[in-house]
């Protein structure tokens, strides 16, 4: 699309003159129009994005006033939701109430991880390491999984293609938290 107009417009001019000769220097024309086409998105390529990464757009603080406010209403909603629900629902079954309660607490703090709301350093690397924990022992026990399911495909309890269907179930778990 680069350049259309301007090839468009060289290559209005006529090949020939009114008197049957040749257009002077029509070739020459179309071929200047070409290699200004062609330099110009050359250029572009190699100019434009160290410019482009110098440039520092102003931001514009009314829409992301506006955006803070949008998450800050969102984080809030919800996590009254789940306060509100969990002692509901622990109301309906008290033998239930302390998992409710407990389950609320983990979401909350996911949801406030999960929007970046800032907590305090301590609480941060603590919950980082809890993360790291978790990961690390549901790594082991995919690694206790995948060895059971092996050990069953050696005795022949169960099929060796339901055993490789297995493993790539637990690869993609370990793949995912790797």
């Amino acid at each position: 699309v680069r350049g259309a107009v301007t090839l468009a417009g060289v290559m209005t001019l006529p090949f020939a003159l009114d008197s049957g000769a040749p257009f002077p220097a029509r070739d020459l024309a179309v071929s200047l129009a070409a290699m200004v086409i062609v330099f110009s998105l050359l250029l572009a390529s190699v100019a434009l994005p160290p410019l482009m990464r110098g440039l520092h757009f102003a931001p514009n603080s009314r829409t992301e006033r506006e955006a803070s406010l949008a998450q800050d209403a969102m984080l809030r909603a919800a996590l009254d939701s789940v306060a509100a629900s969990a002692r509901r629902r622990g109301a309906e079954s008290p033998e239930s109430a302390a998992l409710y309660l407990e389950v609320a607490e983990n979401l909350s703090g996911a949801l406030r991880r999960q929007s970046g709301e800032a907590a305090d350093v301590a609480e941060t690397e603590r919950l980082g390491r809890q993360i790291a924990i978790e990961r690390e022992l549901r790594l082991e026990a995919i690694a206790a999984s995948r060895e059971a399911v092996f050990h069953l495909a050696r005795t022949h309890r169960i099929s060796d293609s339901l055993a490789r269907e297995q493993g790539r179930l637990l690869d993609l778990h370990e793949a995912h938290l790797r």
